[in-house]
Protein backbone atom coordinates (compact mmCIF):
# COMPACT_ATOMS: atom_id res chain seq x y z
CA UNK A 1 0.00 0.00 0.00
CA UNK A 2 1.61 3.41 -0.89
CA UNK A 3 1.71 5.82 1.40
CA UNK A 4 0.45 10.10 1.13
CA UNK A 5 2.97 12.44 2.54
CA UNK A 6 1.86 15.83 2.62
CA UNK A 7 3.59 18.85 4.04
CA UNK A 8 2.79 22.75 3.44
CA UNK A 9 5.75 25.35 3.74
CA UNK A 10 5.09 28.97 2.72
CA UNK A 11 7.28 31.12 0.77
CA UNK A 12 8.13 34.72 0.08
CA UNK A 13 8.22 33.95 -3.93
CA UNK A 14 5.30 33.65 -5.91
CA UNK A 15 4.53 30.28 -6.97
CA UNK A 16 3.35 26.99 -5.60
CA UNK A 17 5.25 24.01 -5.84
CA UNK A 18 3.97 20.58 -6.24
CA UNK A 19 4.38 16.81 -7.41
CA UNK A 20 2.08 14.65 -8.98
CA UNK A 21 -0.43 17.40 -10.21
CA UNK A 22 -1.03 20.86 -10.78
CA UNK A 23 -1.45 23.04 -7.96
CA UNK A 24 -4.10 25.47 -7.85
CA UNK A 25 -2.81 29.00 -6.25
CA UNK A 26 -4.59 30.30 -2.94
CA UNK A 27 -4.00 33.99 -1.14
CA UNK A 28 -0.38 32.50 0.16
CA UNK A 29 2.74 30.64 -1.46
CA UNK A 30 2.26 26.76 -0.75
CA UNK A 31 4.09 23.48 -1.20
CA UNK A 32 2.45 20.05 -1.36
CA UNK A 33 4.68 17.25 -2.05
CA UNK A 34 2.59 13.35 -2.72
CA UNK A 35 3.89 10.24 -4.36
CA UNK A 36 2.33 10.53 -7.80
CA UNK A 37 1.13 6.97 -8.26
CA UNK A 38 -1.20 7.26 -5.10
CA UNK A 39 -4.51 7.35 -5.05
CA UNK A 40 -6.62 8.99 -2.27
CA UNK A 41 -8.64 5.66 -2.25
CA UNK A 42 -5.34 3.51 -1.39
CA UNK A 43 -3.33 5.91 0.85
CA UNK A 44 -3.27 6.69 4.80
CA UNK A 45 -1.62 9.11 6.60
CA UNK A 46 1.91 8.54 7.47
CA UNK A 47 4.99 10.10 9.81
CA UNK A 48 7.38 7.18 8.37
CA UNK A 49 10.58 8.64 8.23
CA UNK A 50 11.20 6.77 5.01
CA UNK A 51 10.00 8.13 1.89
CA UNK A 52 8.49 5.63 -0.37
CA UNK A 53 10.54 4.10 -3.79
CA UNK A 54 9.03 5.67 -6.64
CA UNK A 55 8.99 8.47 -9.45
CA UNK A 56 8.25 12.00 -8.24
CA UNK A 57 7.62 15.41 -10.28
CA UNK A 58 8.37 17.87 -8.44
CA UNK A 59 7.84 21.56 -9.83
CA UNK A 60 7.07 24.81 -9.49
CA UNK A 61 4.22 26.81 -11.09
CA UNK A 62 4.08 30.36 -10.74
CA UNK A 63 0.60 32.46 -9.42
CA UNK A 64 0.54 34.32 -12.71
CA UNK A 65 1.45 31.09 -14.57
CA UNK A 66 4.63 32.36 -16.63
CA UNK A 67 7.14 30.20 -14.68
CA UNK A 68 6.43 26.75 -14.37
CA UNK A 69 9.53 24.47 -13.81
CA UNK A 70 10.45 20.96 -12.95
CA UNK A 71 11.61 17.66 -13.41
CA UNK A 72 11.32 14.18 -12.75
CA UNK A 73 13.29 11.77 -9.96
CA UNK A 74 13.68 8.27 -9.31
CA UNK A 75 13.94 7.50 -4.96
CA UNK A 76 14.93 4.24 -3.38
CA UNK A 77 15.99 3.28 0.05
CA UNK A 78 15.26 7.11 1.06
CA UNK A 79 17.67 8.48 -1.70
CA UNK A 80 17.60 10.25 -4.60
CA UNK A 81 19.32 7.76 -7.33
CA UNK A 82 17.90 9.47 -10.87
CA UNK A 83 17.47 13.13 -11.99
CA UNK A 84 16.57 13.33 -15.37
CA UNK A 85 13.43 15.45 -17.72
CA UNK A 86 13.53 18.98 -16.78
CA UNK A 87 11.59 21.04 -18.66
CA UNK A 88 10.45 24.85 -18.78
CA UNK A 89 7.76 26.61 -19.71
CA UNK A 90 7.75 30.04 -19.18
CA UNK A 91 6.29 33.42 -20.83
CA UNK A 92 8.48 36.63 -21.34
CA UNK A 93 11.59 35.14 -20.23
CA UNK A 94 14.63 33.44 -22.22
CA UNK A 95 16.57 30.38 -20.68
CA UNK A 96 20.14 31.31 -21.08
CA UNK A 97 21.34 28.16 -19.05
CA UNK A 98 19.64 25.15 -17.21
CA UNK A 99 21.65 22.18 -15.74
CA UNK A 100 19.82 19.31 -14.35
CA UNK A 101 22.28 17.61 -11.03
CA UNK A 102 21.77 15.40 -8.07
CA UNK A 103 24.07 17.08 -5.34
CA UNK A 104 23.96 14.75 -2.50
CA UNK A 105 21.62 11.61 -2.28
CA UNK A 106 19.09 13.60 -0.37
CA UNK A 107 18.60 16.65 -3.02
CA UNK A 108 18.47 17.21 -6.60
CA UNK A 109 18.19 20.66 -8.10
CA UNK A 110 17.65 22.28 -11.23
CA UNK A 111 18.88 25.46 -12.12
CA UNK A 112 17.92 27.94 -14.78
CA UNK A 113 19.88 30.99 -15.60
CA UNK A 114 16.56 33.05 -17.47
CA UNK A 115 16.52 37.06 -18.25
CA UNK A 116 13.68 38.86 -18.22
CA UNK A 117 13.96 42.04 -20.15
CA UNK A 118 17.66 43.24 -19.03
CA UNK A 119 17.64 41.27 -15.61
CA UNK A 120 19.14 38.11 -15.63
CA UNK A 121 18.12 35.52 -12.53
CA UNK A 122 19.52 32.47 -11.04
CA UNK A 123 16.52 30.26 -10.32
CA UNK A 124 16.98 26.89 -8.03
CA UNK A 125 14.01 24.49 -8.33
CA UNK A 126 15.05 21.75 -4.98
CA UNK A 127 13.91 18.68 -4.49
CA UNK A 128 15.21 17.28 -1.08
CA UNK A 129 14.20 14.42 1.46
CA UNK A 130 14.52 15.81 4.86
CA UNK A 131 15.32 13.95 7.64
CA UNK A 132 11.55 13.19 8.56
CA UNK A 133 11.01 10.97 5.19
CA UNK A 134 9.29 13.74 3.26
CA UNK A 135 9.97 15.04 0.02
CA UNK A 136 10.29 19.05 0.20
CA UNK A 137 10.19 20.77 -3.21
CA UNK A 138 11.34 25.09 -3.46
CA UNK A 139 12.51 27.34 -5.48
CA UNK A 140 15.54 30.00 -4.55
CA UNK A 141 16.87 32.47 -6.79
CA UNK A 142 19.59 35.28 -6.70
Amino acid sequence: MKKLVITTMVFLSLGVASLGTKAHADEMDQANTMPTSSSLDQTQATTSTRIDDGVYHPYWQSFDNKFNVGFDIVVANNEIIDAYNPWHDLTGMTVLFEDLEIVSPKEAVYYLQVKEGFQVVHQYLHAKINPAGVLEVFLTHS
